[in-house]
């Protein structure tokens, strides 16, 4: 199993996901680690799920494109992307794949992300976005959801790499079999794509870590909490 995220801000796109793929029938599994984000060709980010068959037919077919770049209108990448798909199943490639794209557009001055299956669908990303098995999807979705009072157009590419990390990182404690592995993550902003390698990951975690353990120290017993608080009442407190 797996799964993908994609976290939309003002500044540009953040994807991840987990890195375990599972292999074999139940009972019979083996697990390994597996590469599921990472710059496809140059100015694009690129993240899969599903069959790995079909995600190697794929990217094989999307890095012999003619032509294909960031530079491109929404409907010229489209089109690219359509024709890959096309091409695979003229190949006998007819398992699923579902895939994200991410590239910073010259034409429109933002970043673009772009979810798509081999089945034909595909949607972009306005502001989140996830992929993969219904299981974890419907764990990081009730994890983002705890995270909404924090708006996204607020939030610089760093901010988002940190709750990004967190939707996945918690999913993967609590997915249990499903997913699992080190988090992976990539960004795409104006200055081009990264993707995170293990010393950019241990910042991450350290940050995420440190902001856990502050907002712990104001449960009941730890700092002085402020009578009034600034947060807008939303109507869930008790009348003073």
């Amino acid at each position: 199993m797996t799964l993908l995220v994609a976290r939309r801000v003002g500044e540009g796109v953040v994807l991840a996901s987990d890195s375990r793929e599972l292999r074999g029938e139940q009972g019979e599994r083996t697990s390994r680690s597996t590469r599921k984000i990472y710059e496809a060709r140059p100015g694009f980010l690129f993240a899969w799920a599903g069959y790995t068959n079909v995600h190697q037919a794929f990217i094989l077919e999307l890095q012999r494109r003619q032509g294909l770049s960031p530079a491109l209108d929404r409907l010229g990448i489209e089109r690219h992307l359509d024709d890959s798909v096309a091409a695979i199943r003229d190949r006998g490639v007819t398992d699923y794949g579902e895939f994200f794209l991410a590239w910073w557009s010259p034409i429109e001055r933002k970043t673009i992300a772009r979810r798509f299956t081999t089945g034909g669908t595909g949607e972009y990303v306005e502001d989140w976005g996830e992929a993969g098995d219904r299981e974890p999807i419907q764990i990081a979705r009730v994890i983002h959801g705890t995270l909404a009072y924090i708006p996204a157009a607020a939030l610089t590419v760093e901010q988002a790499k940190i709750l990004t990390l967190k939707v996945v990182r918690d999913s993967i404690a609590i997915g249990g079999e499903s997913i699992g592995g080190a988090v992976q993550l990539g960004a795409v902003g104006a200055d081009g794509v990264s993707v995170a390698g293990a010393p950019e990951l241990r910042v991450l975690h350290d940050t995420l870590d440190l902001w856990e353990a502050q907002s712990a120290e104001l449960l009941p017993g730890g700092v002085q909490v402020p009578v009034d608080s600034p947060t807008p009442d939303r109507g869930l407190r008790p009348p003073g």
